[in-house]
């Protein structure tokens, strides 16, 4: 498998960004004298246009925007070390802002204004999650992490040979997470369907955007397995997470802090970079120290159990 380190993924992602964003801006600025002489760079509930600008302020400002928060983004994913996640998102905004913004800009080429936005941003919608599903897809895995000697973070579990032969339990359910996700839900389905009374198109790619972040949310809880053949987690029949029972060299249960030592919750990596894993909140966590990497962490129900278990594998190892 290939590896990527940081700074290759912010180069790769940073230039494909900038192509996405400055290409059609070159276009633009090229046929420039085609656009009307005040361009529409606002749009209204009901998708008709509300604000207007001169064309080179339009052409100029879009561009710059997109690449400031491509670069806000790329900039958070390698200090938190969550480039497998933002890395795919910094892409997909760059794709979505430069569909709404510059696409709209390239419809008034025609010489007129009146121009909707509702089906540019569904198609950005659209891009948006398939970059980000497809991005951290291809990411999984292939970025280098942190030196080893980062490892060894706890203090680990002696096996004392009367453990368990299996722990079978889940990540801790996050009460946060679930009403999270279930506001987000509706909201996103009420704000989607108030907005379609205007404008069906910017209606469902409103719902669509929050419906998939609802579920990315409530997709952190997972089914988490430890026995002879290592560490496993599931979601549903989905294998997500496997470590071989070969590689875990100690384990143990510790408390991290959601915010304060991850900076969020989900699939992270923590601040500091000594460790990774998942994280649904605050509290007691399963935690094992891997022969190639940084220790990683799994909020679980029952820490100190599956750590006894993990400790037995490790032992027989």
């Amino acid at each position: 498998m290939v590896k990527f380190g940081r700074r290759a993924v912010v180069s790769i992602v940073g230039a494909l960004s900038l192509l996405v964003i400055w290409v059609p801006t070159a276009i633009l600025a090229w046929h420039r004298d085609s656009l009307p002489e005040r361009v529409a760079i606002h749009w209204g509930p009901d998708g008709n246009p509300d604000r207007w600008a001169s064309p080179q302020f339009a052409i100029a400002f879009a561009p710059l925007f997109t690449t400031g928060i491509v670069a806000l983004l790329l900039g958070l994913g390698a200090a938190m070390h969550s480039l497998g996640i933002m890395a795919p998102v910094a892409l997909g905004m760059a794709a979505l802002l430069a569909i709404v913004t510059q696409g709209s800009l390239l419809l008034q080429l025609s010489g007129s204004s009146d121009v909707g936005v509702g089906p540019l941003l569904f198609v950005g919608v659209v891009a948006l999650v398939l970059i980000v599903v497809l991005g951290a897809w291809a990411l999984r895995g292939r970025i280098t992490p942190p030196p080893a000697t980062h490892s060894g973070t706890f203090d680990p579990v002696e096996a004392t040979g009367d453990e368990p032969a299996r722990y079978d339990g889940r990540v801790r359910r996050s009460k946060g997470l679930q009403v999270g996700a279930g506001v987000l839900a509706v909201a996103g389905i009420g704000l989607g369907v108030l907005l379609g009374w205007g404008d069906p198109w910017a209606g469902a790619a409103m719902a669509l955007l929050v419906v998939v972040c609802a579920l990315a949310m409530l997709a952190a809880q997972q089914r988490v397995v430890v026995d002879d053949d290592g560490l496993t987690t599931y979601l549903g029949p989905l294998r997500v997470h496997h470590f071989a029972a070969d590689d875990i060299l100690a384990a143990g249960h510790v408390h991290v802090e959601a915010l304060g030592e991850f900076g969020g919750l989900g699939w992270r990596h923590s601040i500091d970079g000594r460790r990774s894993g998942l994280v649904t909140g605050s509290g007691e966590a399963l935690i094992v120290q891997l022969r190639d990497g940084k220790d990683f962490v799994i909020t679980v129900d029952d820490a100190p159990a599956a750590a006894r278990v993990a400790a037995r594998v490790s032992r027989r190892r």
